[in-house]
């Protein structure tokens, strides 16, 4: 296979997340009750492909299981930490599923991989930190972690077995369980009088989020994953700091620092080095 379509596809893909990102500084009133609106919201998307779960690979709903699990750990450490610090904790990732790529030997890499693992860690915690970090309790430093943990695990775990499985049906595998898990929370929501209903706003930025990275870049991801390493995929995220960076800016009118401009700057150089070594890369990923 050729790598070009999944190039593009994780750069779409990124791009996407970026966008939601900044969808997300709508800051809802009630974080699980908009999570669980919009996992039902992506699972209606994806319902076509929702039947096909079960005919899947345990592995791969695990998979799936890991990543709603990261998200909603997540969530809880945003309580007690800021997200300019969660983001800074983010950047473990690539280096996390290069180590075991590294013990494990699963996936071909190519050479100087590391180099744009460390200038996208550089360009984040650039951006990052220019918002002011805090931390109220160590329990949220440890529950970041634990959703670092548990979203690279799920990553490679799609990256190891997902090859020959549909992008679009392991799309629909944790918008599925997430929906089931958080379905109790958007029931209490909706029948408790004093509980936080959802409005208008919270229910298109669900929809928005839903389909965007949700459903779209998700499944854009899964597919880049059937052919690129899961550190490069993983490292690519930096496109998605930058454009959320980028987009705050013009949305939101958020300040642009010079330390933010070099952390855009460094971050984009590690995206040009990343879609090099991409390309570079002959040989599909056996599962």
């Amino acid at each position: 296979m050729r790598f070009d379509k999944p190039l593009l596809a994780i750069i779409v893909a990124m791009l996407i997340g970026g966008v939601g990102n900044t969808l997300l500084a709508t800051n809802p009133q009630d974080p699980y009750l908009f999570l669980s609106i919009r996992y039902l919201i992506a699972t209606l998307i994806l319902i076509y492909w929702v039947p096909k779960i079960f005919k899947l690979n345990w592995k791969l709903q695990l998979a799936g299981a890991l990543e709603v699990g990261a998200l909603i750990t997540l969530v809880l450490s945003l309580s007690t930490i800021s997200v300019a610090l969660a983001t800074t904790i983010g950047t473990l990732a690539p280096l996390l599923s290069l180590g075991i790529n590294k013990i494990t030997q699963h996936q071909n890499l190519p050479k100087l991989t590391i180099l744009p693992i460390l200038l996208g860690i550089t360009a984040t915690v650039l951006i990052a930190t220019q918002k002011p970090i805090t931390v109220e309790s160590i329990t949220g430093i440890l529950l970041a972690i634990a959703s670092i943990i548990l979203g690279t695990a799920g990553s490679i775990i799609n990256g190891w077995y997902g090859s020959n499985t549909s992008a679009w049906t392991r799309a629909a595998i944790p918008n599925l369980f997430g929906t089931i898990i958080l379905a109790p929370i958007l029931i209490l929501n909706l029948t408790d009088n004093n509980a936080i209903h959802p409005d208008g706003k919270m229910i298109l930025a669900a929809f928005l989020i839903a389909l965007l990275p949700g459903t779209i870049a998700k499944a854009l991801t899964l597919y880049a994953l059937k052919t690129i390493p899961v550190p490069l995929v993983m490292e690519a995220s930096t496109l998605a700091v930058i454009t959320a960076t980028i987009t705050s800016w013009l949305l939101l009118g958020q300040e642009i620092t010079l330390t933010t401009i070099i952390g855009v700057s460094i971050g984009i150089v590690s995206t040009i080095i990343l879609a090099i070594l991409i390309g570079k890369q002959t040989q599909p990923i056996e599962s």
